[in-house]
């Protein structure tokens, strides 16, 4: 494989992580208006992301209905939303 086309594979990977933190982390909407707290807020919920997949992955193993590629709205919406309301 050309070494163009590895480097353009890397490319879309980030870009998909990306997506994640700006679907499911909140990436999309700043919720403050100074720069400062705009960037603590960033950097904390990419930090969260590393545990959030941690336990989808333990939990996945545990029992049979998650899967470790769940997007956190799937997760949330299946094992959250429907317990609280069932």
């Amino acid at each position: 494989m050309p070494r163009c086309t590895r480097f353009y594979n890397q490319r879309g990977a980030m870009e998909k992580q990306f997506d994640i933190l700006k679907n499911d982390f909140g990436w999309g909407h700043m919720p403050f208006s100074s720069l400062a707290d705009n960037n603590v807020f960033l950097y904390f919920a990419a930090m969260c992301r590393n545990p959030y997949n941690n336990i989808i992955k333990v939990f996945s193993k545990k029992h049979k209905g998650p899967k470790p590629n769940f997007r956190m709205k799937k997760f949330l919406f299946r094992f959250i939303i429907l317990q609280a309301i069932g």
